[in-house]
Formats: structure tokens, sequence, C-alpha cells
């Protein structure tokens, strides 16, 4: 999987010192960067170097070394300017540079220095004065995120990790054993920031989340608790219940019968996770893989977007015959190492750099669909129940407090998707900055909640045409007609901009049938037909015959 993500990577390694054996034990998973030598961050910072913007980097890191960067300082104020501002020039390289990912570490700051003090006051002020600065640095810049060298410094230990040996050989001051350990590590944050972020974490319960069968050993006999084993599976819950915390939906699957398992979660005193947490309770005696397919269907989302976690071989290999796309966790041999294995299954399957607010309402918007799906079963006709509805529709341009939801459309939406065309933020911010171009995002609310902002329009434009560049939404609420409304509401948008005409192409995939006839529905005329998609035209002075705009809309006014 890691090969998968990055070997096509390009990645770019700066520093203060010389990094070039990290840069080359990446060699073979990703394009690098050549050296140009070390200690040119402070000048790339100002503008990148002719080679550096001809290899177009799509993530770059910057790796400092503490003791380096505060060698020339004779006293803490001395060092804190120089702190101070290194700061400024992070924030000039992340400003002129949003069109690629950056990650920029922390800095140890090992004792090294000769005087009458406590051995590490000095060196601790400084962690905790470049923390502050590099932290607030980063929060204004979306596509920035911390390299964490200091955990890695601390887990292998200063002696293992440092070389005076190689510092004097060749200004590197990691011994070769930490040079792969970063290269490691820098190779992981990029997996992370690049991978597509599964959605449901499906669990088996007996064994698995608490210790013992329930159905043998009654509610009052399951292991869970504040000691020995019982602990271990309370430590779990705690890591799960972090999990779904960042939007996950968790959904137990296991052969026992549904009143024990409602039992269990209401009554044990020491029960983390509740009824609540999950968007399902499959208890039952059938099999697994046709529970999970029956959920996948409920929950209109693709196998792929599922992760299962069994202590049971048997039921892990029937899931991964039955279903591959589903990714299956090996359980550990050790069952102390279980919660240490839900950290590396967030990490591997769930990390989010940062999460969205429509992230953290995901198990209410879940619920809140139950009651539309019962509006609708009870309604006489598809529009009477969009009526019943009471749909309201937001749309507004991008900001920077929607940036990074709708990067997560982009990368995560396959059905309604007419481009599957992907982006980071930063790639969103470098398009919306040319001229003519526009990101607009939909908000969507009705009667039973708001499901957050779930449609997305990318246009750009000249005097008298513009081509939509992506149009995506949510498969949560597809068939709601809200794309008529939308579309309806951006061509009167265009039209005050004197833009008379308005081009959409569809690219089809594996995934995205269900608008393969979207612009054919909209009243858009196709002009053009091949093997690798379809370009439509349409007249903005012409009526759209058919279209349904059933919604109100509004604009919000920035």
């Amino acid at each position: 999987m890691v090969a998968m993500i990055v070997n096509k990577t390009r990645i770019a390694i700066l520093s203060n010192v010389n990094l070039d054996l990290v840069s080359g034990s990446l060699i073979k998973q990703a394009q690098m960067f050549p050296s140009e030598g070390y200690n040119q961050w402070v000048q790339q910072s100002f503008r990148l170097s002719p080679r550096l913007l001809e290899f177009c980097p799509e993530v770059l890191a910057l790796v400092l070394d503490g003791n380096d960067l505060v060698a020339s300082a004779n006293s803490f104020e001395d060092a804190d300017a120089i702190l101070a501002e290194a700061a400024s020039h992070v924030e000039r390289l992340l400003s002129s540079n949003n069109s690629m990912s950056i990650l920029v570490s922390n800095m140890d700051f090992r004792p090294v220095r000769i005087g009458p003090r406590d051995e590490n006051e000095f060196e601790s002020a400084l962690t905790a004065r470049w923390d502050a600065l590099l932290g607030a640095v980063l929060s204004r810049h979306s596509h920035a995120h911390l390299f964490d060298l200091r955990s890695l410094i601390t887990a292998h230990g200063r002696m293992t990790f440092y070389s005076d040996k190689m510092w004097y050989l060749g200004s590197l001051p990691y011994s070769i054993k930490a040079t792969n350990v970063i290269g490691d590590s820098l190779l992981a944050s990029i997996v992370k920031l690049r991978a597509i972020r599964k959605k449901v974490l499906l669990l088996d319960l007996d064994n698995t989340i608490w210790g013992g069968a329930l159905g043998e050993e009654g509610v009052s006999g399951i292991n869970l608790g504040l000691s020995g084993t019982g602990a271990v599976y309370r430590d779990a819950q705690i890591r799960i219940l972090e999990i779904a915390n960042t939007g996950i939906l968790l959904a137990a699957i296991s052969k026992n019968d549904i009143a024990d398992v409602v039992e269990a979660f209401d009554t044990h005193p020491d029960m983390v996770l509740g009824k609540r947490d999950f968007v399902a309770l499959l208890a039952n005696w059938e099999d697994k893989a046709a529970n999970i397919k029956r959920l996948a269907e409920k929950l209109n989302l693709g196998l792929e977007s599922f992760v299962f976690l069994d202590d049971n071989p048997v039921e892990r290999e029937n899931i991964r015959r039955s279903l591959p796309e589903v990714s299956v966790v090996d359980f550990p041999s050790d069952v102390s190492k279980l919660p240490t294995l839900i950290q590396d299954i967030y990490s591997e399957h769930f990390f989010a750099s940062r999460l969205t607010a429509e992230d953290t309402q995901k198990r209410v918007q879940y619920a809140e669909d139950s009651n539309r799906i019962a509006a609708r079963n009870s309604a006489s006709s598809i529009d009477d129940y969009l009526s019943s509805l009471e749909i309201k529709v937001k749309i507004d341009e991008m900001s920077v407090g929607s940036i990074d939801r709708i990067a997560q459309l982009t990368q995560k939406t396959n059905q309604f998707n007419v481009l599957t065309a992907r982006y980071a933020p930063e790639s969103l911010m470098k398009y919306q900055a040319q001229h003519g171009n526009y990101i607009l995002g939909a908000g969507v609310s009705d009667r039973y909640g708001d499901s957050g902002l779930v449609l997305v329009i990318m246009l750009s434009s000249d005097n008298t045409e513009a081509h939509i560049d992506n149009f995506i939404m949510s498969c949560r609420v597809m068939g709601r007609h809200i794309e008529d409304s939308v579309l309806s509401a951006v061509e009167g948008f265009l039209r005050t901009r004197g833009i008379m005409r308005l081009c959409g192409r569809f690219v089809p995939s594996q995934r995205n049938v269900p608008v393969a006839d979207l612009f054919d529905r909209l009243s858009f005329q196709l002009v053009r037909e091949d093997s690798e998609g379809k370009d439509y035209i349409r007249d903005l002075s012409q009526r759209a015959a058919g279209r349904k705009s059933l919604h109100s809309v509004s604009w919000i006014q920035n």
C-alpha cells in the first residue's frame, strides 16, 4: 500500500544539516529531489531555486537540527532571536508555496554547553519556545503539517540517534540507523497525508472489545474492568471511542443475541462504549460477510470504506475471501497489545490531519438519515417526500473555513463526481487564485438536521463562457434534486457576470455511473462523445426544461 501511494510522489527535503542519506533511503519508494547542498533552506524560503521549481515537489519536508541552528548563540536571548527569525523564514516558505504539502519538524536541543547551570534548563526553554512559534505558524496554513522528529529521538534515545563521527565526517548529526528511521517516518507521514480515509470500523465483540463469550458468561462474566486483562479491553474501548470522535462510524458485528448485547452495553459498569456510539448493532447468527454487505447498502458506502476487526482467524479469512475490498486487520496473539493495535488502525486507515465540522457530526447525520428514510417510505410520492423535508441550500465561495471540507469531498466522493478529479487544499487555493475561477460550496439542511457542506462546483471562466471543472456531491444527499437547485442558482450567478455559455464534461469511472446522464438531465446539449468521455454545452439564455428547482436557495455574502 505504501509503495502504491508514494511511488510517484515528488518529494524534496530541506535542512540546515546534511540529510543526503535520508533522501537516499527513500529513492526506491518515491521521486526524490537531488540535493543542492544543505543549509540552503533560508534562501529557498525567499524563492525556490530554479531546479526545485522545475522538479515541482508535491511534498516538501523541512527537517531542522536544533543545536546547529542556535550554535552561534551566547545566551538564551540570542537563541530566542534566532528561533524567532527561523519561524519567520518558515512562515514565508509556507505562504509562498501553498501548492504543495509541507512538513516542518520540531527540534531536539541536546545539552552540549559547559557552565554552572542546570544542564537541561537552557535546552528545555528553547524546546518550548520553538514548539510555540512553530505551532502558531502551522495553525495559519492548511497545507502545512508537523513532522514530529523529537518523538523519534525520544523513542530511540539520543545515544542511538546521534553520531559524533558522522557529524565530523559530513555535517550529518544522525547515525546511519537514525537516517533510516527519519526516512521511514517521513514516508509514513506522507502516506497518511495522501491516503484515502476509511469510513467505518467493524467490530466483533466477544474477545475483541471485551474478554470472554457474552452468551456463555453473561454480562457479569465478561472480562472488562480497571485491572488485569479487563483493563486491556477497557483501554481498547477508550481508543475506539477516540477514533469514533474523529468522525469514523462504528458498527458491531457479532454472533450473539441482540438482547444480550444491548444489556451488556446498557448495564456493565466498566463499559466505555454505548449503543449511541454505533450506527448499527448487527448481533445475529448470520454470515458476517452477508451482514456487512447489507450494512454497506444501508449506509450507501462502498465496501472499500470498511475496516474489520475480529479475534477469530476463521472469520477474518472469511471476510478476506468473500469481501476482498474490506480491510481486515490481524488480531494480536498477545491481547495486551490490543490498545496499541487500535492506535495503529487509526494511523493506517483513519488518520486525519485536520477534522471538518462534518466529520465530528457523522454519527448524528446518519441517525438523521434514518428519519428521512422513514419519511420517504411513508410519503405518497417522491415529490411529496422532498417537499416535506423543507430543504434549504446555502451557497458560498470557498474560504479558509471550508477548504478542508471541499478538499475532502473531492478526495472521497466517487459516485456523484463527473470527473473523479482529486484535489489537496493547496491545489484548491492555487486554482481559486486564478482570474475567472470560482469554487462554490453548498451546504444543505432540512427539518431533520444539518447535512453540512455536501456539494462543490468548480468553475473557470472568461468574459463569455464558463467551464465546469468539477461537480461533486456527497452520496448521502443524492436523490433529492439538490444539484438541480444549485446549478440553476449558479447559472444565475454566471448571467450576472455576462456569461451566457456553460460547458460540462463527464469522464466515466467504475464508480460514477449514477451521474452518467447528469448533464443530459440538466438540459445540456451533447456536443462530443468518445471512449474517454462526453462534452456538453448549455446556452444560458434558454430555459432549462425538465429541471427541478424544489428547494430554497440562498447565497452567503462574504
